[in-house]
């Protein structure tokens, strides 16, 4: 049972604890690792006795659970800090503090609260959109006059802006970390504001999340194939912004993945993107696939939408043969565009090579009408 109250003479104490537990969690969300509570636990005490300070406190079956704190200035209310005890979370405590609070400065006459988020703290962001505050209302800018650290960059109203460099990415997903690395890419590269927009746009429809993709959608038919048959050490030939292979480093039956790509963008930024993941078992490589040497053999060799723009697929295929192991095979998922499955249906019977053919979804690319294809090669 969660009870919200007042804060009292005999429970500041419970708020010195509390208060200096939210700024420890968040500091330690900032990167800083050694954190003076003590300093906090003084600046608690103050506040619960300094005029204009509001506090509520949240006890889950009258155990201390978290707190809310609401500073008036000049007649303005503004949340400042909203903490809950890690192991209290998800039970809608800090709902109920919010709700609490709003009842009581509406008693006093006030119809709005204000608040302030670091734009890097997605969690937090998610939490207030959902309680209803979703009016942007101002944007704090400050200027570090003395650089001491690289910033990472975020798009906010159609334009770039450099926040604090994210120190904790466990809340991001792989395609949120992507795109912040490709905005940076892309802003220091000197690119006008008009490309940057579209690159942002192609990009977002581009990276998708794979935990909301479904059997109708042509991205997920164009990868699933790919994921149930790859294995053992894989070469992802145009690895391009990086959606395949970051799903496939998941799969247990992958050992490596050595993802090549010729845009030098797209590689920094995947390479980064892996770094910061901790993702050990992908290997980015800036190179094009007919210049590249190495002395590697692979179980699996993945085209993955590019063979339909080659005039010419013969010599990547052919180069692709000779770096698979014996028991090794070639994975195609593309669209039959430019007469593609007849080509490889040409290629394969010149060779003598087993190719089977699965059909997928149809849709609509390059004003076509058309459908995924899955190729499968073995030798």
């Amino acid at each position: 049972m969660i009870t919200v109250t007042p804060l009292k003479t005999n429970t500041i104490s419970i708020f010195t604890r509390l208060y200096s537990s939210f700024w420890r969690d968040y500091r330690k969300k900032q990167g800083i690792k050694k954190v003076n509570l003590k300093e906090y636990e003084v600046e608690a005490r103050e506040i619960a006795q300094k005029m204009g300070h509001i506090i509520y406190l949240a006890f889950y079956n009258q155990n201390p659970a978290g707190f809310i704190h609401i500073h008036e200035i000049e007649g303005v209310y503004w949340i400042k800090e909203i903490y809950t005890e890690p192991k209290y979370r998800r039970k809608g405590i800090a709902l109920e503090l919010v709700k609490f609070a709003e009842k009581e400065i509406l008693k006093r006459g006030e119809t709005n609260l204000y608040l302030m988020v670091t734009p890097w703290d997605k969690q937090a962001i998610n939490f207030w959109r959902k309680a209803g505050y979703t009016l942007l209302n101002t944007i704090e800018l400050t200027k570090t006059l003395k650089e001491e650290r690289e910033n990472d960059v975020v798009e906010i109203i159609g334009d770039l802006w450099d926040i604090y460099e994210v120190k904790n990415t466990s809340s991001f997903k792989p395609v949120e970390l992507m795109l912040m690395e490709a905005l940076k890419d892309v802003k220091n590269a000197g690119i006008e504001k008009e490309k940057i927009l579209k690159f942002l746009l192609w990009s977002m429809m581009h990276l998708l999340d794979s935990s909301k993709k479904n059997k109708e959608s042509s991205e997920y038919d164009r990868f699933i194939k790919i994921m149930e048959h790859a294995e053992g050490r894989a070469l992802d030939v145009g690895s391009g912004q990086g959606e395949l292979v970051f799903l496939l480093q998941r799969s247990n039956k992958i050992q490596e993945i050595f993802a090549l790509e010729k845009n030098e963008i797209y590689f920094r930024w995947c390479q980064r993107v892996s770094k910061r993941l901790g993702i050990k078992n992908i290997h980015f490589l800036n190179a094009e696939f007919l210049k590249w040497e190495s002395k590697r053999r692979f179980d699996t060799i993945i085209f993955s939408y590019i063979l339909h723009d080659l005039e010419e697929i013969d010599e990547f295929l052919d180069k692709a043969f000779e770096m698979l192991n014996e028991s090794g095979k070639i994975l195609i998922s593309d669209i039959d565009l430019n007469n593609l499955k007849a080509k490889l249906t040409l290629w394969a019977d010149s060779r003598n090579v087993k190719i089977s053919i699965e059909e997928g979804v149809r849709i609509i690319s390059h004003g076509t009408e058309t459908k995924w294809f899955f190729w499968k090669i073995g030798k």
